[in-house]
């Protein structure tokens, strides 16, 4: 599935935070091997993955797969009203390398507008869990500018769309929208697709944005904000290279709101927590409602 681009790149975030890489830490012995639990359900999209993790030691080298726990009971519930309806049963992912990598038994679960969803995870000596509920449909997503953009977002996966083509010094890219039901919070992400990295801007130093090597991790960008903001300006630093993009504009639970603005803040050394929902451990599980759509960047 195409949105799991998203889901990691969430994830990414959630690890480069948590998980360790210095090689020369000043102090390990307060570290703590705590559980990681990671989902996130999407309106209208079967929720294929969940993730679970112990802590990196700050003096190990993050790797999911030596962090990953298996052989958990994990189970996704649907609830109305607190009360539980139905149960979705997910099992140890069969690649050898996704120890920690939950997949759904059956047909599995796909998410609706204003479900309330508990995740439950039980270990040999942990249990962990969490609830969220998915927020509605992005159905009302226009692009107010610029105006050779399609008039309204369709849903429907970002592959079926037809590539628009801006050019550099384009006008501002503003995108609107209506309020969603349940959602605690906006969000969007820009992610350049192009195998090939080449500055947009004849003139940029590539230095200044990294290197362009095909995985490196400045391909875009995300932000976060609050309920009551219904129109986004795209900044335009976040297209440093020619090619195809993938652009999306997220409904976000409560929940996975507070996730992404705790990010935000800790970024700013403004505090030293990430907010999570998950009881007996830490990360997130959040649903998304969104929308998404490609776009191709060319100098002229």
């Amino acid at each position: 599935m195409k949105s799991s681009q998203l889901i990691l790149f969430a994830i990414f975030l959630f690890h480069l935070i948590l998980g360790g890489c210095s090689t020369q830490p000043s102090e390990v012995e307060d570290y703590e091997s705590q559980l990681v639990l990671s989902a996130f359900p999407c309106n209208g999209e079967p929720l294929e993955r969940v993730y679970l993790e112990r802590v990196a030691s700050i003096d190990v080298y993050y790797s999911f797969s030596q962090q990953g726990i298996a052989g958990a009971d994990v189970n996704v519930y649907t609830c109305e009203e607190g009360v539980i309806v139905d149960s979705f049963a997910f099992q140890d992912h069969p690649h050898p390398d996704s120890s920690g990598v939950y997949i759904p038994v059956g047909g599995g679960i796909t998410p609706q507008s204003g479900q309330e969803l508990l995740l439950t995870t039980v270990t040999g000596t942990d249990s962990l869990w969490a609830k969220t509920t998915v927020p509605g449909k992005m159905d009302s997503v226009v692009w107010l500018n610029p105006h050779n953009a399609p008039d309204t977002v369709e849903v429907q996966p970002f592959w079926e769309l037809e590539a628009e083509l801006l050019t550099l010094g384009h006008e501002e890219i503003k995108i609107g929208w209506q309020p969603v039901e349940y959602a605690g919070g906006y969000s969007y992400f820009v992610l350049s697709l192009s195998p090939e990295l080449i500055p947009l801007d004849p003139e940029w130093d590539v230095g200044e944005f990294g290197d362009t090597n095909p995985d490196n991790p400045n391909r875009g960008g995300y932000s976060v904000f609050r309920e009551d903001q219904q129109v986004v300006t795209i900044p335009w630093f976040l297209f440093r290279w020619i090619g195809e993009y993938r652009i999306g504009i997220l409904a976000v639970s409560p929940e996975y709101y507070d996730f992404l603005f705790s990010s935000f803040r800790m970024r700013q050394g403004l505090t030293e927590k990430q907010e999570s929902n998950i009881h007996g451990g830490l990360g997130i599980f959040g649903a998304v409602s969104k929308v998404e759509a490609r776009f191709y960047m060319t100098r002229e």
